[in-house]
């Protein structure tokens, strides 16, 4: 899920044209040196990190509540983002916008597999360093490798 989550910072990034009024040709260093980088894309940027955060916390303290609280919120956060406020701030609809398309399809089996972890629960035992459970050489550089 984690890999899931920074796939989609990754298509955050490099489509943050798609976030915004700028046309696709514009270059990101074009929009830095004029001061005019998205809202869009910044406010997804930063939610996108702090829902990343969130869903680590969630998964160390291992709390299910929280994680299924978190998951309803996310889900009604999310699709009001992408179908309401998005299109009116990008001047584009959902349909017509690709990048926003591949970023929700991520997200969805974001969704998918945050709903098979509420459902099956989080692991009692972490395997964590396998190769600390034994004192010799061959784990000593295995590890440290």
């Amino acid at each position: 899920m984690f890999l899931i989550d920074v796939v989609n910072f990754i298509i955050i990034i490099f489509g943050y044209w798609a976030f915004g009024k700028h046309s696709a040709a514009a270059d990101i260093t074009e929009s830095l040196s004029e001061d005019q980088v998205p809202e869009a894309f910044l406010v997804m940027l930063l939610i996108q990190f702090s829902t990343m955060i969130v869903d680590r916390a969630l998964y160390l303290r291992k709390t299910l509540l929280g994680k299924c609280v978190f998951q309803v919120v996310l889900v009604f956060g999310i699709h009001f983002w992408m179908f309401f406020i998005l299109p009116g701030v990008t001047e584009r609809r959902f349909n017509r916008n690709r990048v926003a398309q591949l970023w929700y399809f991520v997200k969805c089996i974001y969704f998918g597999l945050s709903a098979y972890q509420i459902k099956c629960g989080y692991p009692n035992r972490v395997l964590g360093n396998f190769l600390t459970k034994n004192h010799n050489y061959f784990n000593l550089f295995l590890f440290q490798g």
